[in-house]
């Protein structure tokens, strides 16, 4: 920043800079009267051809560059609009400055500032310092005077080189941008309210906003949502309330993705009336008329859909407001609240909230924090307010169930004295009139749809939107849980620590989410309700499957992966068994135990599709090998335990199946190419492709997805439908995203998967039963097809090929065997 002198500020005319100003208000006033002559300059409908094309193309870069001139001429003269300000000011306290410091005796030098004491000099100590430090005084003011025109300089030349460069790029036509003319001139608050009372204005004008104004609309929205308007009559109408909401939403979907907007709100609301604001929402489609003894259990989808749409863009404005957050101890500033703020809102989590309007006579209902601020992470993104929140979500929840011997979050909890303690508010007696209740309505309205209770399910959605935030989350520190001891908590409350993925994947009780409604959900097990546990499957693709070269990333990674292997095969999924291990007499029950829950196989299922490299390394290299470009440590046997439920579930099997076969063709290829012994590489990696398949194809004929066909034509059919997916099945995980693992089907492997579907259509006389060993040995042969096509498409003879793919079997007969006995 270039320095302001003495001399330099007294020559400065600030007033010239609102004559500019002035000047380029009308200049920018005839531009916006341009859009009429622009519509009728618009190449006519008639006109066909490739000059129309052209023309037309022009016209819209002719109107849309018009409209960012506009805008950097606006941005332009707010800039020296506030240069004259501040500068004015700063020559008027100056020349004030001057005038008092010649005043009291003292000469001022009006080139370089100096200033000089004019009286003689006196013998008197005290009097001395008194002169000493009323120069001082008037040195400070000149100074002070100096740096804030210095500072209204560079905002001022920061305006004008990026409007200089073309740098301000907005949205909207010339009219909104004709707004500005209406604005010119009115103060700070006068302008926010005008804007929030046409917010359709204000995507197209936020960058061309003084900071004060943006600050002014933040503040006026929390008035506004604070002041609730929902409440102005006793009893709304469904319509009424839906209709406010939509005016309230809006005005924030306009402006609240704006940093300065969104602290400003923030920052005018605070943690607390954020939870309170948040409270409130829940009850706004309830019936709390309680002279009336019907009361609703359903609501009006738009109503609903309004109170989601709040919730949606309060986390937007929770998101903007903490977007420069990114480490404890920060400050706030204009553009993002303090790490302080977020600390004591994450206070609140812990803490007991009233839901206003709701209670009654009888009871007082209350959710936690923690249950209300989740509905606002389906929209947040921030790495550090989401684990922030997701640490304490977590350290809370654990320590409940702990306490508690339960969940916080989907079950009533009573205290000795059966008081209610946490957990769903409609768990008693007398709570009819919350019938149709949820704490989160961005998920929809119906029955099926999460209702809230459980803010994992929001806490997983918004760390989706985050991978590298989602992956901090799950390596996190581990946690302190209570064990299971078979079927049942430890009765000696032992504790263990667990890795969050542990936690997550086999000791959190996923409980069933549902809407509140007392005729279908007070103890009616014919209607549990959706879970969040999709959450928790989605999260963990996009933690894992990335293809990101960064080291630290593929750690993380690697780190996943192995816990998720680790973690399902051992501990205390599969009920029934003590941190599971499962010997040769457990194998009758095997197909009746699920070491992943039934819905997380297909999520499981792609994650482990994806990372085929890795899969294939560990059954080449065998136990705790450090494979693969994550460098995961996978127990053999574990895998093949998980590998074998996870084929339990028709698509998971397909997509292990699909890419386990096209992996193999990689590798064999790579390792094939200018050899002239292929035996022991064709024999290696069939033999890793039978541990897969056959662990997988084991777990399909035990849930029965293999197991006999009524009739020819329905097993050949379903022969030509698996054919057929096999080849689809790539375009359902990351096809080609990742070249090291490199899923995607070239048209050979394609081709030899229609050879394999025309070649195994088979004649069973209509009732003789398709067993497993028939399924197995037409995998058996499909390997052999692959690895001789592969040494065909290489240059080897038929005969060398066909003595190598027959070994291939035989190694693939060896695979399966050994995996059919998954530990």
């Amino acid at each position: 920043m270039a320095e302001v002198t003495l001399a330099t500020l007294l020559s400065w005319k600030p007033g010239e800079l609102t004559t500019i100003s002035d000047q380029l208000h009308l200049d920018r006033k005839g531009l916006v009267d341009l859009e009429d002559e622009l519509e009728a300059g618009e190449p006519p409908s008639g006109w066909i051809g490739s000059d129309h094309y052209f023309a037309q193309k022009r016209h819209t870069t002719l109107t849309t560059d018009l409209v960012d001139y506009v805008a950097e001429i606006a941005t332009v003269i707010g800039a020296l609009d506030t240069a004259a300000e501040e500068i004015g000011s700063a020559k008027t306290s100056l020349e004030n400055a001057i005038t008092g410091a010649e005043q009291a005796g003292f000469s001022v030098d009006r080139e370089t500032g100096t200033i000089t004491d004019t009286e003689a000099a006196t013998t008197d100590t005290a009097d001395a310092v008194a002169r000493q430090k009323a120069r001082n005084t008037y040195v400070t003011l000149i100074n002070n005077a100096l740096q804030a025109a210095a500072d209204a300089d560079a905002d001022l030349t920061a305006v004008l080189k990026t409007a200089n460069q073309g740098d301000i790029d907005v949205s909207g036509t010339l009219q909104d941008q004709g707004v500005m003319n209406d604005l010119r001139g009115k103060t700070p608050e006068e302008q926010a309210a005008y804007l929030l009372d046409h917010p359709e204005l204000g995507r197209s004008l936020l960058s061309t906003l003084p900071v004060e104004v943006r600050q002014e609309i933040g503040e006026q929205l929390a008035d506004l949502a604070e002041g609730d308007p929902l409440v102005d009559t006793p009893f709304p109408t469904e319509e009424e309330r839906a209709e406010a909401l939509a005016t309230l939403s809006e005005q924030i979907s306009a402006y609240g993705s704006d940093p300065v907007v969104a602290t400003s709100f923030m920052d005018k609301v605070g943690p607390d009336g954020l939870v309170d604001l948040a409270a409130r929402i829940p009850g706004y489609g309830l019936d709390t008329n309680y002279e009336d003894d019907q009361h609703q259990t359903t609501i009006d989808p738009e109503l609903g859909r309004q109170m989601g749409q709040l919730q949606r863009n309060l986390g937007l404005l929770l998101d903007a407001s903490t977007e420069g957050l990114t480490e404890d101890g920060q400050s706030g500033t204009d553009e993002h609240v303090s790490a302080a703020w977020l600390r004591q809102l994450l206070a609140r989590g812990d803490d007991l909230v009233d839901l206003p309007g709701l209670s009654n006579h009888y009871a007082t209902h209350q959710v936690y924090g923690y249950q209300l601020l989740a509905p606002m992470l389906h929209n947040v993104d921030n790495s550090y307010l989401l684990n922030e929140v997701g640490d304490g979500m977590l350290d809370f929840e654990t320590a409940f169930h702990r306490e508690h011997g339960q969940s916080p979050w989907t079950m009533p909890v009573y205290d000795e004295d059966g008081r209610l303690i946490g957990g769903r508010p409609d768990g008693g007696q007398w709570t009819e009139h919350l019938d149709g209740l949820r704490l989160d309505w961005t998920q929809g309205t119906g029955e099926d749809d999460p209702a809230g209770f459980d803010p994992m399910g929001a806490l997983m959605d918004g760390l989706d939107n985050n991978p590298a935030a989602a992956r901090e989350f799950l390596t996190g520190p581990d946690v302190r849980i209570q064990e299971f001891e078979g079927d049942r908590y430890g009765a000696d409350g032992h504790e263990a620590d667990r890795s969050r993925i542990d936690y997550l994947l086999t000791d959190r009780q996923w409980d069933d989410d549902h809407v509140s409604h007392s005729r279908l959900h007070h103890e009616d097990d014919e209607h549990p309700g959706p879970s969040n546990r999709g959450a928790l499957g989605d999260l963990l693709k996009t933690a894992t499957m990335t293809d990101d070269p960064d080291p630290a990333t593929r750690e993380q990674v690697g780190t996943i992966l192995d816990e998720i292997v680790r973690s399902t095969t051992t501990d205390e999924q599969a009920r029934g068994h003590d941190n599971l291990v499962l010997g040769d007499d457990d194998q009758s029950d095997y197909k009746h135990i699920d070491v992943v829950d039934p819905s997380l196989r297909d999520d499981l299922g792609s994650i482990f599709a994806y990372h085929s490299e890795t899969v294939h390394e560990t059954f080449l290299g065998g136990d705790n090998a450090d494979v693969g470009p994550y460098s995961t440590s996978f127990d053999e046997g574990q895998l093949r335990t998980l590998l074998t439920d996870l084929g339990k579930d028709p698509d998971a099997n397909e997509y292990l199946r699909v890419a386990g076969y096209e992996e193999a063709i990689r590798q064999l290829r790579g390792d094939l190419d200018g050899s002239t012994a292929p035996h022991d590489a064709v024999t290696a990696h069939m033999d890793a492709l039978g541990n897969l398949l056959g662990a997988t194809d084991h777990g399909a004929t035990l849930a029965d997805i293999t197991a006999s066909e009524d009739s020819d034509a329905e097993h050949n059919d379903t022969t030509t439908e698996r054919a057929e997916l096999a080849k689809k099945i790539v375009g359902l995980v990351p096809t080609g995203s990742n070249p090291i693992v490199g899923l995607g089907f070239d048209s050979a492997t394609g081709g030899l998967i229609d050879a394999w579907e025309r070649e195994h259509q088979v004649d069973h006389s209509g009732d003789r039963a398709y067993d497993s060993q028939t399924y197995l040995n037409s995998r058996r042969l499909m390997a052999e097809s692959l690895a001789e096509q592969v040494l065909l498409d290489l240059g080897y003879t038929p005969e060398q090929a066909q003595a190598a793919a027959a070994q291939a079997g035989l190694s693939y007969t060896s695979g399966v065997s050994a995996s059919r006995g998954a530990n």
